[in-house]
């Protein structure tokens, strides 16, 4: 501990705390779901750099953690009823999965799927739950959106999901996505430039 003398009066100190010599990082197991925008303004490099993105989360996750991928656009596709151990099988058969089935068509449909990935996590145990949102879509009833989530989010207590939220290109809602991690307790980020490094 250090401390100077307080010459201004504003009873101000520093603290210095170390961990021990040995410590490890304890590593949570985590419950992951992906909400990925396969509408049809996603054709071309934003849907192929996503699904290289996606792909790279994949293989970052530990065995212990579970995960799941929902593709939507007007419809929801599920790569699993419930979320998968983060196996490298499981993961090889997300992989083709991903490949037969992220097709860039359709309108961007959020709310049904977003209800979906929160619902997932209702009976999970003692893990970090998160879901991951990329879209590129403009969510018109962004308001009615962030006023559910909020609500359900609520609801949830201690098993609450984490939202993060990633916009692809200028013509995307940043604005609802950057409540919606507000909400989500979860974090924002965007690419304007069709271009994802």
């Amino acid at each position: 501990m250090f401390s100077l003398h307080d010459i201004d009066q504003r009873e101000m100190f520093c603290f210095y705390l170390y961990p021990g010599k040995g410590v490890s990082n304890k590593i949570f197991r985590k419950e992951v779901v992906f909400l990925v925008d396969i509408s049809g303004s996603m054709q071309g490099s934003p849907l192929e750099n996503v699904k290289s993105a996606l792909l790279s989360a994949l293989f970052k996750l530990n065995p212990a953690d579970n995960f799941k991928i929902i593709a939507f656009n007007g419809n929801s596709l599920l790569f699993s009823p419930s979320l998968v151990p983060a196996t490298k099988k499981m993961i090889e058969n997300a992989f083709e999965w991903i490949r037969l089935n992220f097709i860039a068509e359709g309108g961007t449909h959020i709310s049904a799927p977003l209800n979906q990935a929160i619902n997932m996590f209702s009976k999970t145990g003692i893990s970090l739950p998160l879901i991951f949102l990329i879209t590129d879509g403009a969510i018109e009833d962004e308001k009615d959106i962030c006023v559910a989530m909020s609500g359900h989010l609520m609801k949830g207590g201690l098993n609450t999901p984490r939202i993060c939220t990633f916009g692809i290109g200028s013509y995307c809602n940043h604005y609802f996505l950057q409540m919606l991690a507000q909400i989500g307790r979860g974090y924002y980020d965007a690419a304007f430039d069709i271009e994802i490094n």
